[in-house]
């Protein structure tokens, strides 16, 4: 689609797909057509929101287009996708610049896959109509699904980064987390006996490198060095 704004021409992609020829020909008929009454339905409803936002009194904008858009043609507010398509975008260029780590992206994604697994938050639900009991709905799908409370945890927090992320950039103005406490449990830590850790260092390792990680790990045994200090040594 291309816009014409301002003296300037901005090209914007719609999710429909045609064949380049075909679409040609389609567009110099005369003949009524499926394709032609959505791009109609896409320049009325641009059209409408030109007019809200000179009557509000807000910029109309290639970026406030891209935005309208994105949340569905509705000046009701950010659906929940465009949202997450926001806040994703956002992290991968601070993954692409070194401020975050691929495996840390990576939860971030899981955890909204997660979010969409069940019915209760679909990804064309308005961020507005998102409430409190969403997110206790989200929670209680998680335990059924038989994951620990601090996994739970995690997926909770790496949700309400993308509310957060919605209100800090003014996208949205209501956060489903509001009043309600994500907390931790504390996770039982096991301890090795002093026993398991001899029969660990006589055990006679098939290859170099589960003998090289089994020094590690006594290694660490030894010395209480975390997993993540342990890393940073070994490489």
């Amino acid at each position: 689609m291309a816009i014409n704004l301002q003296g300037k021409r901005y090209y914007i992609s719609l999710p429909r797909k045609a064949d380049p020829k075909s679409f040609k020909k389609m567009m110099i008929s005369q003949k009524p057509d499926e394709l032609k009454d959505y791009l109609k339905s896409i320049e009325v409803r641009l059209l409408r929101f030109e007019t809200d936002c000179i009557q509000g009194g807000k910029p109309f904008t290639i970026e406030a287009i891209k935005l309208f858009i994105k949340s569905g043609y509705s000046t009701q507010g950010f659906s929940f996708q465009a949202l997450v398509d926001e806040f994703l975008k956002s992290i991968h260029l601070k993954c692409k610049a070194g401020g975050m780590t691929e495996k840390r992206y990576r939860k971030y994604e899981i955890a909204i896959a997660h979010s969409l697994e069940q019915e209760t938050i679909r990804p064309e639900m308005l961020v507005v109509d998102i409430k409190n009991q969403h997110i206790l709905d989200f929670k209680h799908y998680m335990m059924s699904q038989n994951y620990e409370q601090g996994t739970i945890s995690g997926f909770l927090q790496c949700l309400k980064s993308v509310f957060l992320f919605g209100l800090r950039n003014d996208l949205i103005k209501n956060n489903p987390f509001i009043g309600y406490k994500i907390g931790r449990k504390d996770k039982d830590v096991r301890f090795l006996s002093e026993e398991e850790v001899e029969r660990i260092k006589a055990k006679k390792m098939p290859n170099e490198r589960l003998n090289r990680i089994k020094d590690l790990f006594l290694f660490q045994c030894y010395t209480g060095l975390s997993y993540c200090d342990m890393e940073l040594f070994a490489t």
